[in-house]
């Protein structure tokens, strides 16, 4: 069986490759060429122990965890252009990401709301008529790790 780790992140890779737009999108992938823009990379990113106060130790069977899986947009486009385009990207994803039914039911421990959010989002350009943007979108899943799904 496939943890719900891997779950999650496969549900995202899923969606950012519905996105209608980028030429390629890559999983924990290496930098692409200039050819490939816009491109999409989604980094698995960090996984920790959230302790709630209400049990789920270390050596417990159900534990609540937390995975900040990064999402980033390489693009290059004129000067005038990045700023929007990047704006757009990020109003999709988070269409996609925050209203998807499949990952709603993925997240939360014992009712804990919300189990999913935009935890950050930087956007990076160089300078030059036609620039390289890059946007980098941090989510923030909590999630139950519950050691029975993984057998």
């Amino acid at each position: 069986m496939i943890d719900r780790r891997e779950q999650i992140l496969a549900r995202l890779r899923a969606l950012i490759g519905d996105i209608a737009g980028p030429v390629k999108t890559v999983r924990n992938g290496d930098e692409l060429s200039g050819q490939s823009r816009p491109a999409i990379f989604l980094h698995d990113g960090v996984e920790e122990r959230v302790d709630t106060g209400q049990g789920g130790a270390p050596n417990s069977q159900t534990q609540l965890m937390r995975m900040h899986p990064q999402i980033a947009l390489l693009m290059g486009a004129p000067t005038e252009e990045i700023g929007p385009a990047m704006s757009e990207f990020r109003r999709l994803v988070l269409v996609a990401v925050l209203n998807d039914a499949t990952l709603v039911g993925m997240v939360g421990v014992g009712g804990r709301k919300p189990a999913m959010w935009l935890e950050s989002c930087a956007v990076t350009t160089e300078s030059g008529e036609t620039r390289e943007g890059r946007m980098d979108m941090v989510f923030t899943f909590d999630y139950p790790f519950k050691i029975s799904e993984l057998s």
